[in-house]
């Protein structure tokens, strides 16, 4: 996905420090869908910034006028939402289920296609619940979600990725929904007191990979051990389009994205 919501989730993504360019950057992902009403002032209020700090911030990208660079946000917003709703359409699961079956076991593929599909529903349904998403995991995997990332920031839920490895890593909020991925399971494996710090807080919580280290404190959508690098990624990209499409179908405002297709 190449729209201007990622560029933005570049300076939220792991910072080093969540200075001025990150709340501005959090501030504008968060009212993508409102831009349009409001004013350059609005916005500074909104980030707790002046209106010429706001401004330095838009010409980082090489924008002399805001309204510039609020219709750009805006257009790739639209476009999103109707390219999402375009390929939902147009998504063959015959095509995916028999690649599947042509690679994995029957248990594995009962495991990948059966089983996860009520997952998949159980974690829409507290997404909509949820205040926000938060990416947790190994550098590696997360890397692997930015469209994910951005599909459901369009979707107006902000979603957010941490790295286990920075200082500076936070405890998610008890109405958060933490996604944790790891494949091998190594950086909970390495880090005793990892778990519990994600959990401190009581989030509802989401486990992909080869082990289910949340048990009874969450969900698990499992990724098969014992496959090449290729297949296991190809099935976590699965699911993670698969929890947007779900979304984006069962649980987000549907006539939003007819509207924007439409106009």
């Amino acid at each position: 996905m190449n729209n201007f919501i990622t560029t933005l989730l570049q300076f939220v993504n792991n910072p080093d420090e969540r200075d001025t360019n990150y709340n501005i950057a959090y501030c504008l992902i968060s009212h993508c869908h409102e831009l349009d009403k409001m004013s350059v002032q609005d916005l500074a209020d909104e980030c707790y910034v002046s209106v010429s700090t706001f401004n330095r911030f838009f010409k980082l990208f090489g924008f002399k006028k805001f309204v510039i660079f609020k219709q750009l946000i805006a257009s790739h917003v639209v476009i999103r939402l109707s390219q999402m709703q375009y390929r939902i359409k147009l998504k063959d699961y015959k095509q995916v289920e028999s690649t599947f079956y042509s690679f994995l076991s029957s248990n594995d593929y009962q495991t990948v296609v059966n089983a996860s599909a009520f997952i998949i529903q159980q974690c829409c349904e507290t997404i909509l619940k949820s205040k926000r998403i938060v990416l947790i995991g190994s550098d590696e995997m997360i890397s692997n979600a930015l469209r994910f990332q951005g599909d459901f920031c369009v979707m107006k839920k902000m979603t957010i990725k941490d790295s286990i490895y920075l200082e500076r890593f936070f405890v998610p909020n008890e109405d958060d929904f933490v996604i944790i991925m790891t494949m091998s399971g190594r950086i909970v494996d390495l880090n005793d007191d990892l778990m519990e710090h994600i959990m401190a807080r009581h989030p509802k919580a989401l486990m992909i990979g080869n082990k289910d280290y949340i048990k009874e404190n969450g969900m698990f959508l499992q990724i098969p051990m014992g496959l090449d690098e290729v297949l296991e990624n190809m099935i976590l990209d699965y699911y993670l389009q698969e929890i947007v499409y779900t979304y984006a179908r069962d649980y987000y405002d549907c006539w939003a994205i007819k509207y924007f297709t439409n106009n």
